[in-house]
Formats: structure tokens, sequence, C-alpha cells
């Protein structure tokens, strides 16, 4: 049982803690743009400016 459960090597591994990873980010950031009264599309919009003024 315990070999069915464990990932056959490093590749696997890496791109289930990655899935996990996403998903995790993206329900936060769902439930932070939901707690939050400002709309998704400024949060982003001012995130993407202040990330090329800084380049």
């Amino acid at each position: 049982m315990q070999r069915l459960l464990r990932p056959r090597n490093d590749d696997q591994r890496a791109a289930a803690t990655r899935l996990v990873n996403v998903v995790f980010v993206a329900l936060i950031t769902w439930l932070l743009a939901g707690a939050l009264p400002v709309p998704v599309d400024s949060i982003l919009t001012s995130s993407l400016l202040t990330e090329a003024s800084h380049r």
C-alpha cells in the first residue's frame, strides 16, 4: 500500500508539490479577494505595475 501512495521518482514528487502549491496560493488569493472590497482586477494591475517599475 505504501508503495502505491509514494511517488515513483523526484519528478513526480516535484510536480505534485508544485500542484499543491499552486492550488494553495490560488485558494488564498481567492479568499483574500473575496474578503477585500477592492476588485481583483485593480489588485492584479497595481501589483503588475509595481513589479514592472522595479525592473
